[in-house]
């Protein structure tokens, strides 16, 4: 629960912060490549089944996980970009290997190489 002074760290309070988002893939390094690309970081660290990118201003990190089964469905969650220029981000995402899937009211649904979906929506 928030308070004046911020967030209530008692019982039902956060219990830590949100730091990392992480996507199950087939290939870490060549969505490592789109996804640092797309969002302008490098890779910071690397094994041989997981791809961790710089992190990115706001603190967030994405990590590229390798996984043996195929994304099978609609993920639950999705990644949300806001770009200063809609029709330029989504060309480069086309142009990095991504996919256009729909455009629904202010923003324009994508896919990276793999098939994940995320949005990118309009500066405001």
């Amino acid at each position: 629960m928030a308070t004046e002074q911020g967030v209530d760290q008692g019982q039902g309070g956060a219990v830590g912060r949100l730091t990392d988002l992480v996507l199950d893939c087939a290939d870490p390094e060549r969505l490592a490549a789109f996804w640092g690309s797309l969002l302008g970081v490098g890779v910071a660290d690397r094994t041989d089944s997981f791809v961790e990118l710089e992190r990115l201003p706001n603190g967030l990190g994405l990590g590229l996980q390798k996984v043996p089964e195929p994304k099978v469905g609609k993920v639950r969650l999705h990644i949300d970009i806001t770009a200063p220029d809609q029709d330029a981000a989504a060309e480069r995402v086309i142009a990095l290997g991504g996919r256009h899937v729909e455009d629904i009211e202010t923003w324009r649904v994508m896919t990276d190489p793999e098939g994940h979906e995320f949005c990118l929506l309009r500066e405001k």
